[in-house]
């Protein structure tokens, strides 16, 4: 075969070229051949030149409001984990000052989901020693936790100094809560866990990873204990007294706060201050009292009623524990006890004890 110079080929010993029949007729039909021939080429070489990513799946999901409220009613009703405001498959922070009960709440709070699911409690505060003193009574006696309450503790110099310490904790996190086969857990606490919690941009990162894996894609209820900065007890607690909540309250779906009574140390007192499921079950107006007491073997919180923050606040110019004594002495002289006074006051019988004798 040659090629003549306007480019067309001449074939010698009468040979004859080999097309393939695009067209479906007769292959000496060249006019019918061509058009699809170059069609393909171009097509082909349009290809080569000009390569395009393969496209993403878009992040958005667009539909009528009224077909999404359809589905979302054919889903299984919202139940609550904890009644101030921890729903199942959600996101809660129970956040506080130190000392003020929240290690306690939170294992309160777990032994009664242990009694029906297994709950993985992370605890990054006490060692082994530590927690025992508190569900040990003084007969070396100690406290019957259910099966599924599986504590776990953390030996954080085992990560490596090049590694990102978040992303290797939520990663263990995540494997040991399907090796359990378990949907709830407790991460006590944020500070142990994030080293910059206050950081905005930590703060961002830390709780993306863990509504994304945790949340949206296992399911998994997740209860986060935090700090707060040293508070002033004459004001009320809000969502600025969490460390970091400009964005780490942007990603739960509630929070709630303990907070510590002015009229008496031993009191504490527990407030809703997020919820999105409805309305809030201890807000400021009837915030839960509590006394944290040791029966048996048992540290925890015994509850005492509602009543408003405000009372539970220190008020500027007033003498609240003047009041307090006068009101204790009126009902002594009633002839009521130590208990009933304690009750009414909304304080404890060791303060109803120290302002008696007064």
């Amino acid at each position: 075969m040659e090629y003549k110079e306007n480019g067309e080929a001449s074939f010698h010993n009468g040979a004859t070229p080999i097309t393939n029949n695009f067209s479906g007729k007769d292959t000496n039909n060249s006019a019918d051949m061509q058009v699809p021939a170059q069609s393909a080429y171009a097509d082909l070489m349009d290809i080569v030149n000009n390569p395009t990513e393969p496209k993403k799946d878009s992040i958005f999901t667009a539909r009528k409001a009224s077909d999404w409220l359809k589905d979302a009613k054919k889903k299984p009703p919202i139940k609550p984990l904890w009644e101030a405001g921890w729903d199942v498959g959600e996101i809660c922070f129970l956040f506080a000052d130190a000392n003020v009960g929240k290690s306690l709440l939170a294992v309160q709070i777990g032994l009664e989901i242990a009694k029906i699911q297994p709950i993985l409690y992370f605890d990054f505060e006490l060692s082994d020693r530590q927690f025992l003193m508190r569900y040990q009574d003084e007969n070396g006696n100690i406290y019957p936790f259910p099966e599924n309450f599986i504590r776990v503790q953390a030996d954080l110099s085992k990560i490596e100094e090049d590694e990102d310490q978040t992303a290797v904790i939520l990663e263990q996190i995540e494997s040991l809560m399907i090796e359990n086969d378990a949907k709830v857990l407790i991460l006590d606490n944020l500070s142990f866990i994030m080293i910059e919690a206050e950081k905005g941009a930590e703060a961002g990162r830390f709780m993306r990873r863990l509504k994304d894996r945790f949340k949206d894609e296992h399911g998994w209820s997740v209860l986060i204990l935090s700090h707060t900065p040293k508070r002033s007890l004459y004001n009320q607690i809000t969502q600025n007294d969490l460390a970091g909540s400009k964005r780490l309250m942007n990603f739960v779906d509630t929070a709630v706060a303990i907070g510590q009574s002015a009229v008496d140390d031993s009191i504490k007192f527990v407030k809703t201050i997020k919820y999105r499921n409805g309305s809030f079950k201890y807000p400021s107006d009837s915030v839960l009292l509590g006394e944290i007491v040791k029966t048996n073997c048992f540290t925890g919180f015994l509850w005492k009623g509602t009543t408003t923050e405000k009372s539970q606040l220190r008020q500027t110019g007033e003498n609240e524990d003047a009041k307090l004594i006068e009101k204790a002495k009126a009902l002594q002289a009633e002839g009521k006890s130590q208990r009933v006074i304690a009750d009414i006051l909304r304080v404890s019988i060791g303060k109803v004890n120290k302002m008696l004798k007064s």
